[in-house]
């Protein structure tokens, strides 16, 4: 969140939060699915699904090199980074 909200998040920034974690864990069963170690069942829909998720993390990793905040940009843009490579390795395997 780029350093803005010390301590504790307001109560809307909260609920984002948890629809973030919510998207995390949809695109980890989709990367999990595409590698064919969990959810085999939804092998077809992670063929093209697995293309949304290099975008968001792509995207993501923009957003985390952009940042203001040095501490946020010091741990999650090298995360973001590899996060895209391994979608794009699963992806494209």
């Amino acid at each position: 969140m780029g350093g803005k909200y010390p301590g504790k998040f307001p109560a809307k920034i909260r609920i984002l939060s948890v629809i973030n974690a919510t998207i995390l864990l949809a695109m980890g069963g989709i990367v999990a699915a595409r590698a064919g170690i969990y959810l085999q069942d939804l092998s077809d829909l992670s063929t093209w699904a697995i293309w949304i998720v290099v975008v968001f993390v792509g995207l993501s990793a923009l957003a985390n090199l952009a940042t203001p905040s040095k501490q946020e940009r010091a741990l999650w843009a090298p995360v973001s980074v590899v996060k895209v490579i391994c979608a794009l390795i699963v992806a494209l395997a």
